[in-house]
């Protein structure tokens, strides 16, 4: 299965990573991690700006690459929940068991949302 891995840089230096997995041809998982000192007043702007360049990818016809990106968050991740919201990540539901925690050595249950170009905030 293929994996698009994407480094963020601000200022030379490591802000974030994003990946892509799961893809199928117009959709894909999207998962999004940011170095803490970008946290604040970063956070939006720079989470913003990663999610609408994903989403503006083209194919060699001109066409996007992506229609729909997908993300589990654990229920017990308020913080990145809001955060989604935020950025116009629309929530389907929770499912149970959907990732496993290693930390806590069992499965718990995830919240799953949606983000479309026409959600994107300014849209």
């Amino acid at each position: 299965p293929a994996v698009t891995c994407l480094v963020i840089l601000f200022e030379p230096r490591r802000a974030g990573l994003c990946w892509l997995n799961g893809q199928t041809p117009k959709t894909a998982f999207f998962h999004y991690c940011t170095m803490p000192w970008t946290w604040g007043k970063m956070t939006v702007p720079g989470s913003a700006f990663v999610q609408e360049t994903v989403l503006n990818f083209k194919n060699m016809d001109g066409s996007y690459s992506l229609n729909v990106l997908y993300g589990l968050t654990p229920v017990s991740n308020r913080l990145a929940i809001k955060h989604a919201k935020r950025l116009g990540w629309q929530v389907l539901g929770t499912v149970p068991d959907a990732i496993y925690m290693q930390r806590e050595g069992k499965s718990m249950p995830a919240v799953m949302t949606y983000l479309t170009r026409e959600n994107l905030p300014g849209r």
